[in-house]
This record gives C-alpha cells, sequence and structure tokens, in this order.
C-alpha cells in the first residue's frame, strides 16, 4: 500500500486479523474492516467536535484506543502530536505551548492523569466515538508533529507531513522485505502504525514474554527496545532494528534472542 486510500480500499471489506491486543487481562483480536470503522466513527467526532488544528494523544501506545486515535486524526487532516513522555511537567508545559495544543484525546486509563495538562486544555474520551455513525471523510493534508528529546533545553518541534512519512515508508518497505503473511510483533508504536498500514497483522504489548503464544514471525523495534525482550522468541525469522549506535554488547543479545 502506497496511499491512505490503498489502506482504507484493503480494509473495507477485509476480514483479517489487524490488531492483536490485550483488554481487561482478555486477549482481543480486531480485522481491518473493524478498524477501519472505528476510525471513520471518531473521525466524525474529529470533524466535528474539535476546531483546532493540533491534537495530542495522551493514550496508553500499546491499546487499541492509541491506533484508532492515530488514523483518525490523520485521515482529519488536522495534525497528530505524539509526546514520548509526560513526566516532566515543565517540558510537557513547553511542547504544549509550542504546539498550540488545545486539545487532547485520552483513553479509559489516561482520563485519570488529565490533572498534568492546563485548565485550557479540553480533554476528550476515545471511548465516546465508538457510538458515533462513522463518517467517511478523508483528507491527506495533516502532519505529525514529534519533538526532540530536550536533552540540551526545551523540546523542539518537528513537523513532517503525510507525503513525507508515506516515502520514508516505501523506503523502509523496499530494504526489509516485510510480506502480508507476516505475524508482526512491534515495540514501538510508530513501527505498529507503519506495520498496520503495509496490512500486517500486528501484536501489540510491552511484555515480549506474553506474546511468544502467538509465535510472531516478525519484531520491528528499537536498539533500545530489544533490551525489554530477556528469552528468545523463537518464532521470530525476520528482526528488523533501528537505531543510531549498535554496541557489541547489543549485538551479543541480538544473535542470542534471534539466532
Amino acid at each position: 500500500m502506497k496511499t491512505i486510500n490503498d489502506f482504507i480500499s484493503f480494509s473495507k471489506s477485509s476480514d483479517k486479523t489487524a490488531l492483536i491486543f490485550k483488554k481487561e487481562h482478555k486477549w482481543i483480536r480486531k480485522t481491518f474492516s473493524e478498524l477501519l470503522s472505528d476510525i471513520f466513527k471518531m473521525n466524525r467526532m474529529i470533524q466535528t467536535e474539535i476546531k483546532d488544528d493540533n491534537i495530542l494523544i495522551f493514550s496508553h501506545p500499546y491499546k487499541y484506543d492509541f491506533f484508532v486515535t492515530a488514523f483518525s486524526v490523520i485521515l482529519s487532516g488536522k495534525n497528530l502530536v505524539i509526546i514520548d513522555s509526560f513526566k516532566d511537567k515543565i517540558k510537557l508545559k513547553s511542547m504544549i505551548e509550542s504546539a498550540k495544543i488545545k486539545t487532547v484525546i485520552c483513553d479509559d486509563t489516561t482520563k485519570y492523569f488529565g490533572f498534568i495538562f492546563p485548565k485550557t486544555i479540553k480533554k476528550i474520551n476515545a471511548k465516546k466515538c465508538y457510538s458515533n455513525q462513522p463518517l467517511e471523510v478523508i483528507k491527506n493534508s495533516g502532519k505529525i508533529i514529534t519533538f526532540t528529546s530536550g536533552t540540551t533545553g526545551n523540546p523542539k518541534l518537528i513537523e513532517r507531513d503525510i507525503e513525507f512519512l508515506f516515502k520514508q515508508i516505501e523506503m523502509i518497505k523496499n530494504n526489509i522485505n516485510l510480506t502480508n503473511s507476516e505475524l508482526v510483533y512491534a515495540l514501538l508504536p510508530m513501527y505498529a502504525l507503519m506495520s498496520l498500514f503495509l496490512g500486517n497483522t500486528t501484536i501489540i504489548n510491552r511484555d515480549p514474554g506474553k506474546i511468544r503464544k502467538f509465535k510472531p514471525t516478525a519484531l520491528i523495534t528499537s536498539i533500545k527496545s530489544i533490551k525489554a525482550i530477556k528469552n528468545p522468541i523463537n518464532s521470530v525469522e525476520h528482526a528488523f532494528i533501528g537505531g543510531a549506535i549498535l554496541y557489541k554488547k547489543e549485538a551479543k543479545m541480538l544473535l542470542f534472542l534471534f539466532q
């Protein structure tokens, strides 16, 4: 798939499992058609209730709501804002101000931590969108806004348009040889979004030990995230690892996990 329209056409009538995730101690499977329906339901809420351009996701990155929200904001033509950490209130305030955020979409868990935001921020629970009628209005004009780590000062805003992201996805796809038959375990949310966009069944969970029973055939993660994997996942045939530097001890860890 090369465009949003390709993803939508594929998903509309597909009973292929898109996401495998855990909810209230139970494993749930959602097909691509179910995922797309929920995306369009949230799209109605975003198009009708949110007037500002930049929308921040404050949702657990290993939960279904995160992926529905991310795709919905992208399809709505608004700008998706992703913040990696909400712990430092000073940096959080700086990022909110620089991105001119007025609306935050939470999930059932994160809504209880809404106090970390200024009182002027509008907080919407993603759960309310699932009772909506789907709205199939697609706009490709949005951007994804992320931030630098801020280790040398305040985090700096980075904007990427959708076209740029598609080019990145196409470049990655041409180099990782990931087929649609793979069962992908993605340890980072953006990699999981890419895996879904490419039409792969994707498992999301923070604990690698809990996903072994599904026998994933491919792993996509960062070098940093492999530290969360303590024991080999013997079913993995392809491991795609990204990161700036691969140290000798990390290379040994990769050999242990995936030889």
